[in-house]
């Protein structure tokens, strides 16, 4: 029995079992980013549009696009005798805009004082002395404004948010600002920032600069836009929007709820409607949409002259109804030109 038991031990003692052979890991591979057919990147790594000019979608009516050195640079300008960005508006002038005849561009006595003007923050470094001003003008529609900064000492434009300097006509102490495309016939007060030299005796500007204020009368309609029975036969495409309504309330005989429109566009587009539906015709009395104007007759929501165009992603509109019960249904879908 020792015996056997020995042999058992050094029996197994010399057992090895098979070697199974396990193949390395696959290197992880990064796929190098890409952007979508007809897009590229740009010196910042981020995906635009590729050969912008060739798109019939990228400037504003009557505007010139000029192409840039690198393939997705462009600029869009209003050739004579049409004024705008030439990114959303290029409108033939008028009232106070450069170009026009100026008879009805009405402009007021310089303002001096508080109530008009402040200088609302100052900072320094060592070369350059900042300021924020504050310009008030009375908030009302106008069909055209501008509103002429004078300064005791020259000054250079820093950065404006609702407004954009006119170059062409400014002087090293009077600034004179235009509207954005965005608020054209609305004016009203705006803050800017300026700079001077730092001297070393400190820095010079102590007084918040005059202020002129030059606008011309609102006209509802200045050109008459693509009629709506021309872009429903020349669409070239009808999305369906995402409609959200919430937050109803009693109004007085009526009833009011919040709407918001959204939609997702894969390019820039020009010339479009939001047609729109309710399961209740009944239940329904209009629908209002900041930036776009209601037709009754053809429920069809249009652009306001200054945001005839669309830009690619997503783009959401606020809205109100006003209905005569509570609980009404409502669909929309977006249409736009089609274009040869």
């Amino acid at each position: 029995m020792k015996l056997l038991v020995t042999v058992a031990t050094v029996a197994t003692a010399q057992y090895n079992p098979p070697t199974t052979l396990v193949p390395p890991a696959a290197e992880a591979t990064t796929v190098a980013p890409t952007c979508a057919p007809g897009w590229t990147f740009n010196n910042d790594g981020v995906c635009v549009q590729d050969l912008p000019c060739e798109q019939v979608h990228t400037c504003a009516y009557h505007a010139e696009c000029n192409a840039g050195v690198e393939s997705w640079e462009y600029d869009c300008v209003c050739p004579s005798p049409y004024y705008g960005d030439g990114e959303k508006v290029c409108k033939t002038p008028e009232g106070c805009e450069p170009g026009a005849s100026g008879a009805d561009c009405n402009c007021s006595t310089v303002y001096v004082g508080a109530e008009w003007s402040n200088i609302t923050a100052s900072w320094n470094d060592t070369a350059t002395c900042y300021y924020e001003i504050q310009v008030a003008a009375n908030s009302v529609q106008v069909g055209s404004w501008q509103l002429n900064a004078g300064f005791d000492q020259d000054v250079n434009l820093l950065a404006v948010w609702n407004a954009v300097q006119d170059i062409d006509n400014s002087s090293t102490d009077e600034i004179i600002f235009r509207p954005q495309s965005w608020n054209m016939n609305q004016q009203s007060g705006f803050n800017f920032h300026v700079t001077t030299p730092n001297y070393d005796s400190g820095c010079p500007l102590e007084q918040a600069p005059t202020v002129k204020v030059c606008n011309s009368p609102f006209v509802s309609a200045t050109e008459a836009p693509t009629p709506i029975d021309d872009k429903y036969n020349n669409a070239e495409e009808c999305l369906d929007m995402t409609v959200s309504q919430y937050n109803v309330w009693e109004a007085g005989a009526s009833f009011k709820q919040s709407v918001m429109l959204s939609v997702d566009m894969a390019k820039n587009v020009k010339e479009w409607h939001v047609s729109i539906a309710v399961n209740d015709t009944l239940g329904f009395n209009s629908i209002h949409v900041w930036n776009m104007q209601f037709d009754a007759a053809t429920n069809a929501l249009t652009a306001e002259d200054y945001n005839a165009n669309l830009w690619a992603g997503t783009n959401t509109w606020s809205g109100e109804l006003d209905l005569n019960v509570e609980n009404v249904e409502l669909t929309a879908s977006i249409c736009y030109q089609k274009y040869e």
